[in-house]
C-alpha cells in the first residue's frame, strides 16, 4: 500500500494489513494506535506521533530534512536513514530499538526523548542535544556499534536512567545518573558544563580530574 499523506484518527486501533509506504507525512492523533502487526511501515516525510504506534514491524524514516514531533509512544524497532529535526514540542518515547543508519542519519533533538531499548547508529551518525532539549536513555550502552553524542548545548539534559549502564565519554552540560545499578563513566568522559546529578539506587565513581562547572548534587 502506498499514500501521499496519511492521518490517523478517531480513538481506537487501526491495524495496517500489508507493508505499507506513506511518501509524504504521517501523522497519529490522541487517543488512536496505529497497529503495523508484522508489516513494515516506510515514512518520507514528517513524523508526528501523539497517540500511539505499536507492532513489530520495522518503520523506517527515509526523508531528508523532515521533523519528528508529537507526545507519544512508538513501540516499533526504527531506522533512520537521513537527516532529522525533533521539535521542541515533541515529548516522545520510543519502546523499540532504534538505529540512526548511515553517516547522513543525524538527528537535532530540541524536544524531550526517551528511549526505553537502544540507540545505536552505523558509519558515525551524530546525535545533537540542542539547547533546552533532554534525552533520556535507559539502554545498556548508547551508540553501542557507532554514533556520536554532542550535549554541550547551554543548557541541555542527558539522563541516563536505566540500570547498569555504560556513561558515553563526552563532554556534557548537565547529566544525571538515575535509575539503578552501576554507571561506569567510559574513558574521555568529561568535563561537565553544568550540573551532574546522581539519583535513584545508581552509583558510579568519577575521574578525579573531572571538572564540574555547576553542582553536584546526590540524593
Amino acid at each position: 500500500l502506498t499514500y501521499s499523506n496519511l492521518t490517523i484518527s478517531s480513538s481506537g486501533t487501526k491495524t495496517l494489513g500489508d507493508n505499507t509506504t506513506v511518501n509524504g507525512n504521517l501523522t497519529i492523533n490522541t487517543v488512536t494506535t496505529l497497529d503495523t502487526s508484522t508489516y513494515t511501515l516506510g515514512i518520507g516525510g514528517d513524523f508526528t506521533v501523539n497517540g500511539a504506534l505499536s507492532g513489530s514491524g520495522v518503520v523506517s524514516l527515509s526523508g531528508s530534512s523532515k521533523n519528528i514531533d508529537g507526545s507519544g509512544y512508538i513501540a516499533n524497532p526504527v531506522t533512520i536513514t537521513n537527516a532529522k529535526t525533533i521539535l521542541s514540542s515533541a515529548n516522545l518515547t520510543f519502546n523499540g530499538a532504534v538505529t540512526m543508519s548511515g553517516g547522513a542519519a543525524d538527528v537535532t533533538n530540541n524536544g524531550t526523548v526517551t528511549f526505553t531499548s537502544t540507540l545505536d547508529g552505523t558509519t558515525s551518525p551524530t546525535w545533537t542535544n540542542a539547547a533546552n532539549s533532554t534525552l533520556n536513555y535507559a539502554g545498556a550502552t548508547l551508540f553501542a556499534t557507532s554514533g556520536i553524542l554532542t550535549a554541550t548545548a547551554n543548557p541541555n539534559t542527558v539522563n541516563y536512567n536505566g540500570a547498569a549502564q555504560t556513561v558515553k565519554g563526552v563532554t556534557y552540560h548537565h547529566i544525571t545518573l538515575s535509575g539503578s545499578g552501576t554507571k561506569t563513566l567510559a574513558s574521555g568522559f568529561g568535563p561537565v558544563n553544568g550540573n551532574l546529578t546522581l539519583s535513584g539506587t545508581a552509583s558510579a565513581a568519577t575521574p578525579s580530574a573531572l571538572t564540574i562547572s555547576g553542582n553536584l548534587d546526590v540524593g
